[in-house]
């Protein structure tokens, strides 16, 4: 059997977090009907200087764009940001865990 070399595509440093995420999907520029998206909630599983990587209970649409708001601390600030989902898939470990890869874009 051959060894893979798993080819490490990160360019950012990532540093674990575990703290609640509220994100809002934004509404599509083309789409008709109503344009308003609920509130999600999501838990950052680590942090870098280009995004985030994120735990919900429901799949994130890949390159959607994100009104995300994210807690400083465990204080009630938040820093308010537009994202994008660069990735998302079915967590192992958890049957009701969506993982995703959100890329800041401001």
């Amino acid at each position: 059997m051959r060894a893979v070399n798993k080819i490490e595509r990160r360019q950012e440093e990532r540093f674990p977090q575990n703290l609640e995420m509220k994100l809002r999907e934004l509404p599509d520029i083309e789409a008709a009907g109503d344009s308003r998206s609920a509130i999600l909630s999501g838990r950052i599983q680590n942090i870098s200087q280009r995004g985030v990587c994120i735990v919900t209970t429901d799949p994130q649409k890949v390159s959607s764009v994100l009104r995300c708001e994210i807690p400083i601390c465990e204080s009630q600030l938040r820093v308010t940001t537009l994202m994008r989902v660069r990735w998302t898939r079915k967590q192992d470990f958890m049957p009701e865990g969506f993982i995703s890869g959100l890329e800041t874009l401001l």
